[in-house]
């Protein structure tokens, strides 16, 4: 995990000083603009409080995503036969995103994994949000969006879907950007993530 930080040491002190700069003092234009993020933030550190740090809960999402963290954590490779198990021709690229958290800090980093997704998520509704709106009512969407109980249930529990909507919703900005400027790239990574959702 540490190969990406050592071979581009450039970028990855670039990306490490933009995250630090998230948390300087920032001034509103206005209070609606704040009222509008704070709504927005409230909600996944309800979220993180309540539905990451607690046990997993649901059976299912045990069952189907952590057994592939789990099997490797405990055999040190994926032992599943094609000719023996139906679930190991499964697409089961959701499962092997939380893989290396998994064997670094078990289900908790896990967890913390949907839940970066679940950020990613609301980061990008709120970029597709402010291209009509204000930001206080982009701000104010995106809150509304992460409140409700489906993604309560998503993100509080170790399903794929987050990582799904994730690719997709990136998939379709890309090809909104690649309509706009007409720039390769943004076609490119609408392949990249469209196919990153089809595993």
């Amino acid at each position: 995990l540490f190969i990406p930080l050592i071979i581009w040491q450039r970028t990855a002190g670039d990306c490490i000083l933009s995250i630090a700069n998230l948390f300087k003092a920032h001034e509103w234009k206005n209070v609606w603009d704040y009222g509008g993020f704070a709504l927005a933030a409230f909600v996944p550190i309800a979220y993180l409080i309540n539905a990451v740090i607690l046990p997993q809960v649901n059976s299912a999402a045990v069952v189907l995503h952590l057994a592939v963290p789990s099997l490797v954590a405990i055999n040190h490779d994926w032992s599943f036969d094609v000719s023996r198990f139906v679930f190991a021709v499964v697409p089961l690229g959701g499962s092997w995103i939380i893989l290396p958290a998994y064997l670094l800090g078990g289900e908790f980093a896990a967890r913390l994994i949907n839940f970066s997704f679940f950020l990613i998520i609301l980061a990008l509704l709120y970029l597709a949000a402010r291209r009509f709106l204000s930001v206080s009512a982009a701000w104010l969407v995106t809150a509304l969006f992460a409140s409700t109980p489906l993604l309560l249930m998503e993100t509080g529990n170790i399903f794929i879907e987050n990582f799904l909507v994730t690719f997709l919703f990136a998939a379709a900005l890309s090809v909104v950007q690649f309509r706009e400027t007409g720039e390769d790239k943004y076609f490119l990574l609408f392949a990249l993530f469209a196919d990153a959702s089809m595993a």
